[in-house]
């Protein structure tokens, strides 16, 4: 798929790193930080979260069939051939947790299918940036809430105001693996497998349509069993899998933001810590 008349012609219109405990325990803490984050911006209003999320709930239904119709129509696995993302857009892609503002969400292809689902940690790849609180948004007014008890009951602040804005996004970035090999531990001190071959589509939310692609290749860098072995005390099977893993996904996160800011001249600062900006 190289340009943006080949996306058009094939979407239709409906009617209408580090080792595999760190990766298993930052995802835990994404999640708790962003429960923290709900009952800091809870206040005593007298309106409880539950009320405000279930107001919400008739539109964050027709955004997740907004998500699975993106889902469906994303071009066949391994068809996107070359880089094709466009310069001119208006707004810019925006997604900067250092400064503030966003725009752009970004999901794997599965998770536009079924935004509840969680992928296992080292045996999918998710690409996990979910820098901004729209996948958050989605589960809270979904039946499978993952607030429950005084999460729900808490008072509400601003949390209309903070739902409205992720219902406005203007674009959402979509990973898709078209082949991952996870690493598969040989012992301690060898490990095969651990390529990834992934494309990336820049959507049109709004509009529901493609209006980019590129795809990329990584693997397991040359120097990562020597690091590992080097720079972890636990040397079991697991841990080897798990920081082989992070390798590959740190180099995809990069290498995709990279591509994204070259492409489209937006801004993607997906971090509060990691040096995953440009220089200023």
């Amino acid at each position: 798929m190289g340009s943006d008349r080949e996306h058009d012609r094939g979407w239709e219109e409906r009617p209408g790193g580090v080792g595999g405990k760190a990766v298993v325990v930052a995802s835990l803490a994404v999640f708790l930080a962003g429960l923290a984050g709900l009952l800091w911006y809870f206040s005593a209003t007298g309106e409880t979260a539950a009320d405000v999320i279930g107001q919400y709930r008739p539109r964050f239904a027709e955004m997740r069939e907004k998500l699975r119709w993106v889902a469906e129509k994303l071009p066949p696995p391994g068809s996107v051939a070359g880089d094709s993302l466009p310069a001119g857009l208006d707004p810019k892609p925006l997604c900067d947790v250092r400064r503030g503002g966003n725009n752009t969400a970004f999901l794997m292809a599965e998770q536009c299918a079924d935004p509840d689902r969680a992928p296992q940690p080292t045996g999918e790849f998710d690409l996990d940036l979910h820098a901004n609180e729209f996948l958050v948004h989605v589960r809270w007014a979904g039946d499978k809430s993952p607030l429950a008890g005084g999460g729900k009951d808490s008072p509400a602040k601003d949390v209309a105001r903070r739902m409205e804005e992720s219902l406005r996004y203007a674009y959402l970035v979509v990973s898709r693996p078209v082949r991952f090999d996870p690493p598969r531990a040989q012992g301690i001190e060898a490990f095969t497998g651990g390529d990834l071959d992934l494309e990336v589509f820049l959507v049109d939310l709004p509009r529901e349509r493609v209006i980019g692609s590129f795809r990329r290749s990584f693997r397991p860098g040359p120097d990562v069993m020597h690091r590992f072995l080097t720079r972890n005390r636990e040397h079991t099977p697991p841990v080897l899998e798990g920081y082989a893993h992070a390798d590959v996904l740190g180099q995809a996160t990069a290498e995709v933001l990279r591509t994204l800011r070259r492409g489209t001249g937006g801004t993607f600062v997906t971090s509060p810590v990691a040096d995953d900006a440009p220089p200023p």
